[in-house]
């Protein structure tokens, strides 16, 4: 949590969030000078961290090796919130009741929730804000959701099974209103083949291959 925002009446906490940095371990960094040779050397950072799959024939010892590129954000507002109820519905799914006692969850108001002094968005002459949205891929195995989440829309239930394909949605979404371009950045994106006739059996329907190609003109 952070302190009250500058100016303001109340003497709530308000919710800050940090995103990325799921790899937190040697030589999964990089820095702006995207060092290709010299790191690879033994003893420096990348040397046991060697990849680079665009080109497998590459040799770890010599390089170029691939650098890294994983994203870290800095969340306020709304999107903190919802950031929150992310890791308590993962939390939640995976405690056991030792885990309990390090993690309570976070009490109607603790923050000032629903308070526009606690999830105040940056202002707008901050030329370095973007707006955020958090999408997830995520099922019932994963995440322990609440009911009101399936009434409103938000998840997907199919078969017994109750998912959070918001991603998927999303890219859907802006594929179908592109009307110049589309320019998709993703480091896990793969797509199946599911509706070739060679592949109907496979058990992946990934529609954003198929989205992406019913544009092409």
């Amino acid at each position: 949590d952070a302190a009250p925002v500058e100016g303001s009446d109340s003497d709530k906490r308000r919710m800050i969030a940090f995103v990325g940095g799921i790899d937190v371990t040697d030589g999964r960094w990089d820095t702006p000078a995207h060092e290709l040779y010299s790191t690879l050397t033994p003893g420096n950072e990348h040397a046991a961290d060697f990849y680079n799959g665009v080109a497998p024939s590459t040799s770890a010892k010599y390089g170029p090796r691939q650098p890294w590129h994983d994203i870290h954000m800095y969340v306020e507002g709304g999107g903190a919130y919802d950031l929150c109820t992310n890791f308590e519905d993962r939390w939640n799914n995976q405690n056991s009741r030792w885990a309990d006692a390090l993690y309570k969850g976070i009490a109607e108001g603790e923050f000032g929730v629903g308070d526009d002094a606690a999830v105040v968005p940056a202002p707008e002459e901050d030329k370095s804000a973007w707006n955020t949205q958090l999408f997830r891929s995520i099922n019932m195995d994963s995440a322990d959701f609440v009911p009101e989440a399936l009434k409103d829309g938000r998840l997907t239930h199919r078969k017994g099974r109750t998912f959070d394909d918001s991603i998927q949605r999303a890219y859907i979404h802006h594929i179908r209103r592109a009307k110049r371009f589309i320019y998709l950045e993703n480091q896990y994106f793969l797509g199946s083949c599911f509706s070739w006739k060679v592949s109907e059996t496979t058990k992946c329907p990934h529609l954003i291959p198929m989205e992406l190609t019913a544009r092409i003109e």
